[in-house]
């Protein structure tokens, strides 16, 4: 999914989230992970996995409701808001729980974490073997 679909994809649910007159922020994960094993020469597993995570903390009337979703069709995320809409109605009112800091992004571009890779499959392999 590209950066565009995703922004879409959450201004899209958190305009659900005011239509149902609430407040929500909203946790976004993509992953994606690159296994190789070799064993005595030969290459014993290669692996591509990725993954993808959403979640929703939903405040209405102080009462606070959590759900999340693996999947991000607009089908699985209507879910996810009924579920976290669902929770918080069983949820007690506490009057401190708010969305304080709006439209907030936290990224990072620190070397450590982000670790660009450009090496070719083929290259990985043989250094596998």
């Amino acid at each position: 999914m590209s950066q565009l679909d995703m922004n879409q994809l959450l201004t899209r649910l958190l305009d659900k989230v005011a239509d149902i007159n609430a407040e929500a922020d909203i946790i976004a994960n993509q992953e994606k992970a690159f296994s190789l094993k070799a064993d005595k020469g030969e290459l014993g597993e290669y692996k591509v996995t990725s993954s993808q995570q959403l979640g929703i903390r939903l405040i209405k009337e102080g009462r606070v409701g959590i759900a999340y979703s693996e999947s991000l069709d607009e089908l699985a995320l209507d879910a996810m808001l009924q579920d976290a809409l669902d929770a918080s109605r069983f949820a007690k009112v506490d009057a401190d729980q708010r969305i304080s800091v709006a439209g907030s992004r936290i990224t990072t571009d620190c070397a450590e974490i982000n670790q660009p890779d450009t090496t070719p499959v083929e290259e990985k392999i043989a250094l596998a073997l």
